[in-house]
């Protein structure tokens, strides 16, 4: 509902802030070595910390106390972060990807990767988990822990990328390009040059997409990448974005704000509201139900809500 965020530090410190007020919320959160990784579980009442030492810990959202055992790694853990449903965790150390039970601290499958793992990310629906190396981006099957489709091998570095809702499509970010790939086939289904976007997405058959930046987003056709509007000018720095199911509009969000603009014409379809003020805002305006982060910030806005 966007009410709490957390802020990590280099000396090793976690924080949990209210978001309307800028003040602080529960006890300071010592993870003992510099921190790669923070996030909330989809309910808020856990966090997950992950540290360069090897380590990754959960906490009590509301007291900061320590739930378990540390979880043990060899080598630094560049990224952390609890399963949609919250019942197990996914940590990044080296090539591999590790899947644990949330509730006793067990380790479950391990994923190997094409060189070592910089960030993940689940689909919208939870069925499928993308891992990214450098120049490589492998999908896998949640329930399985198998590989879906082949790896996709890039001579250039990726620096984010996102699932379609149901995993089969994957949109890449580059230095200067979007491109839209078939994850079973390795199939390139279009691509457009852009070179300020920070995010992107999928609508939820894979055939729209959006590359939202600092002032503005635009929405495209993957096959043939046109524009299917003017570019959407926003003047507030937005965090993420969304397709509504309708296919028309599109939703924009910052950490305490949402607007929904009219795809064809890039105007606002109705005035900005705080999202605390809407008993749901995101499920009645997008269609896809997964937050998305973005890779390297861990001073940012992550949801407690778990509609979100």
């Amino acid at each position: 509902d966007g009410t709490r965020f957390i802020t990590a530090t280099d000396v090793a410190d976690v924080r949990v802030w209210d978001a309307i007020l800028g003040l602080p919320l529960g006890a300071l959160i010592q993870h003992q070595s510099q921190i790669s990784s923070a996030c909330f579980n989809p309910d808020g009442t856990r966090i997950l910390t992950a540290g360069l030492s090897g380590t990754v810990k959960v906490w009590t959202a509301a007291t900061g106390r320590p739930l378990g055992i540390p979880l043990p790694h060899q080598g630094r853990v560049v990224h952390a972060d609890f399963q949609p449903d919250g019942s197990r965790l996914v940590t990044l150390a080296g090539d591999t990807a590790q899947f644990w039970d949330a509730g006793t601290g067990q380790p479950l499958a391990t994923m190997k990767s094409e060189g070592p793992l910089r960030s993940s990310r689940f689909s919208p629906d939870a069925s499928r988990l993308l891992l990214l190396s450098e120049k490589a981006a492998q999908v896998w099957t949640v329930a399985t822990s198998k590989p879906f489709g082949d790896a996709l091998k890039f001579e250039k570095p990726i620096l984010h990328g996102w699932l379609s809702s149901n995993g089969t499509r994957l949109i890449t970010i580059f230095k200067d390009t979007h491109e839209v790939w078939d994850v079973a086939s390795g199939k390139l289904l279009g691509s457009r040059k852009e070179s300020m976007a920070r995010r992107a997405g999928l609508n939820s058959d894979g055939t729209r997409a959006f590359s939202l930046s600092y002032n503005k987003t635009e929405v495209w056709q993957v096959e043939g990448a046109k524009l299917l509007g003017p570019p959407i000018s926003h003047e507030q720095r937005f965090d993420e974005a969304r397709f509504h199911p309708d296919g028309l509009h599109l939703s924009i969000l910052s950490s305490d704000t949402a607007q929904v603009f009219d795809i064809a014409s890039g105007k606002a379809a109705r005035a900005p509201f705080l999202r605390k003020d809407a008993a749901d805002p995101l499920d009645a305006l997008a269609d896809d139900s997964r937050d998305a982060r973005t890779d390297g910030e861990i001073s940012q806005i992550f949801s407690s809500d778990p509609a979100e």
